[in-house]
Order: structure tokens, then C-alpha cells, then sequence
């Protein structure tokens, strides 16, 4: 292991120095992140992951940022209940080998998606607008996405102040996730009229 001290001299009256002593240590020519009891999750998505947080060296000396890196990518995909541990290094035979222990528990599944708001000729068009559906892996980062695809199928229709909302209700101990899609559609907006003024050369029916 590295170590570094500082001695400081002299007197209260008298400049002072301080003297640094930096033991290096040992140099190992190779240094591995092992992540140990994935399933779902891939090691090469880890290591992707730590590189774009820029943890490759931090891992090493804040575990802590690792772990909550890895635990909120977990919970993006759904894993709610997953655990990551840090343990000591590990070096032997030039290597250093930082273990990383996981835990990724059950993946939560969409019970329920209940469309409130929604006149009832319009439930299929929503849905599929929506595009998750009861018995779905629960992946929170997709919930924005499915919100806006139906907000926009709206104001398409004309709906220009329309309001969507989804909130969610967990259940821990069944794995399981309700969905609900709120419509407060507002009032449609529909153009009744096109009036052309300044088109002398242009016939009508062209517009």
C-alpha cells in the first residue's frame, strides 16, 4: 500500500518546514473491477456505466460512489430492491482486483395500468399510444416517454390544452407496480373556417 507523511519543524519564533515521505508502495501492472452475482445486468453495461460516470479511479477510493452509481442504474431498470457491496481490494500475482458484490433482488413487473380521464371509444388509441402494458417489466426511465407519446397524440388532435400525468403505486414485497395514466383533456379545439385574402392569382381550391 501507498503511504505518505508529513513531519513539520521548527519553533514557534523560527520558520518551519515540513518534510513529505511518499512510500510508493507496490506497482501492479493490472487493475480489474470483478462484479460478482449479476443476472440481468451484464458486466460490460457496468464497466460502460463507470466510465461515463468517470469512477474508474474514484471505485478505488470512494466506494460509496460506486455503489450508489450502480444501485440507481439498478433502480432505472426496475431492480428495486437491488444491493451492491464494495469489498476490500484484492491484489495478488501483479493485479489488483476491486470485488463488487450484487445482490439485484426480484424485477418489478407492472400489475395494474388504469386510464383515467379517458372517454371510453378513445381507451384503445390511448393505450397503444402509451405502450406499457399489465404484465410488463417496470422500467421507470420509459414512463416519460409513454407520457409524452400520448400528450402529443392529443395536441395532434387538437386538444392544445391538454394535461397528462402518471403516478405509480409500489408494492415491495409482490415485485409488482400499478400505473396510473391521467387525461385532463380540456376543450377541442377545431378550425371551422379558412378565410384567404390577397391570393388574386391563386384559385381558392389550390389553398
Amino acid at each position: 500500500q501507498a503511504e505518505v507523511t508529513a513531519d513539520v519543524t521548527g519553533s514557534e519564533t523560527t520558520s518551519k518546514q515540513i518534510t513529505v515521505r511518499v512510500t510508493p508502495g507496490t506497482r501492479y501492472s493490472t487493475r480489474r473491477i470483478d462484479y460478482i452475482g449479476l443476472e440481468r445486468v451484464s458486466a460490460a453495461e457496468f464497466e460502460a456505466l463507470v466510465r461515463a460516470r468517470g469512477l474508474q479511479v474514484t471505485a478505488w477510493l470512494e466506494p460509496e460512489a460506486l455503489t450508489a452509481a450502480l444501485e440507481r442504474y439498478y433502480q432505472s431498470v426496475g431492480s428495486l430492491g437491488a444491493t451492491v457491496t464494495v469489498d476490500p481490494p484484492e491484489f495478488a500475482d501483479g493485479a489488483a482486483t476491486l470485488p463488487v458484490r450484487v445482490s439485484e433482488g426480484r424485477q418489478f413487473q407492472i400489475a395494474r395500468v388504469e386510464l383515467q380521464g379517458v372517454e371510453a371509444d378513445a381507451q384503445s388509441g390511448v393505450g397503444k399510444a402509451f405502450g406499457i402494458d399489465t404484465g410488463s417489466t417496470y422500467v421507470p426511465s420509459q414512463l416519460e416517454p409513454a407520457r409524452r407519446a400520448v400528450e402529443v397524440s392529443y395536441l395532434q388532435n387538437g386538444y392544445n390544452d391538454v394535461r397528462v400525468t402518471v403516478t405509480t403505486l409500489v408494492d415491495r414485497e409482490q415485485a409488482q407496480v400499478d400505473l396510473t395514466l391521467r387525461v385532463d383533456a380540456g376543450s377541442q379545439q377545431i378550425v371551422s373556417n379558412v378565410e384567404v385574402t390577397g391570393a388574386e392569382l391563386t384559385a381558392r381550391g389550390v389553398i
